[in-house]
């Protein structure tokens, strides 16, 4: 690992770490789990039609608008520290804690849960102004440094204090129609010909699996991304894998 990769992984696990304390994450994998099932469900492709598409789409409005209610209710059953602010310009969801500035997007359509492909599911130009903006801001915090022929800042590092402007980032679910099951990852999207710099898991799910505030239960043989081998971990700067702890 380069230097620059370490310190965008070191940035990102402080995002994280901000974000689980705040309940932001465990919002998040609570909702879109129990939707997700839902969804599963009642996906009906040869009765009325359903899409991998349109089941996607389906359970982003549903997460989209529970999260706003659970966070907007004065009760707060979202278990959100102070200082989150749930917002949904464009209806697309906006999640600001600590300075940093958290968007929501489903992974490719798929049939069975897979990790995304990393550097090759995501390319910002033909995204949403919302996440192409993002990514946009990243670049911007970064410098020239990313316009390194073969690679980013394979010769120098970008400007002292580069890596804490860093404050767009993505969390990533991913769900496949022929199971109720999902996984999470949060990371720092760029632009140019590698999308991310720096990517975590944040959950995965497995039978036996718990999630605190469902009814599941979690069985002496739960199945946690932390106690599971990973064939195919997750991506650096350099496209060198890494598994990250859940």
């Amino acid at each position: 690992m380069t230097p620059w990769e370490a310190v965008a992984q070191e940035r990102l696990d402080d995002i994280v770490a901000i974000q689980r304390a705040a309940g932001v994450i465990g919002m998040f994998e609570r909702i879109i789990a129990r939707m997700w099932k839902i969804n599963v469900d009642r996906f009906e492709p040869s009765e009325v039609g359903d899409t991998n598409r349109s089941l996607g789409i389906t359970a982003n409005e549903n997460i989209r608008t529970l999260v706003v209610r659970e966070s907007w209710n004065a009760a707060n059953p979202a278990g959100l520290g102070v200082g989150v602010e749930v917002t949904a310009p464009s209806d697309s969801l906006l999640v600001e804690v600590g300075g940093v500035r958290l968007h929501v997007m489903k992974s490719a359509p798929s049939i069975s849960l897979a990790e995304p492909r990393w550097d090759v599911d995501f390319r910002w130009a033909g995204e949403s102004d919302v996440r192409a903006e993002a990514a946009a801001a990243n670049t911007a915090c970064l410098g020239a440094g990313l316009a390194v022929p073969g690679g980013l800042f394979e010769d120098e590092l970008p400007g002292p204090g580069a890596a804490a402007r860093l404050r767009e980032v993505m969390l990533v679910w991913a769900g496949g129609s022929n199971s109720p099951f999902t996984g999470g990852w949060v990371g720092l999207p760029v632009l140019g010909e590698r999308p991310w710099l720096a990517v975590q898991n944040i959950w995965w799910h497995k039978p036996g699996t718990m999630v605190r505030g469902s009814d599941e239960s979690e069985g002496p043989d739960a199945d946690m991304f932390s106690t599971r081998d990973m064939p195919s971990p997750l991506v650096s700067l350099k496209q060198r894998p890494r598994t990250a702890e859940q």
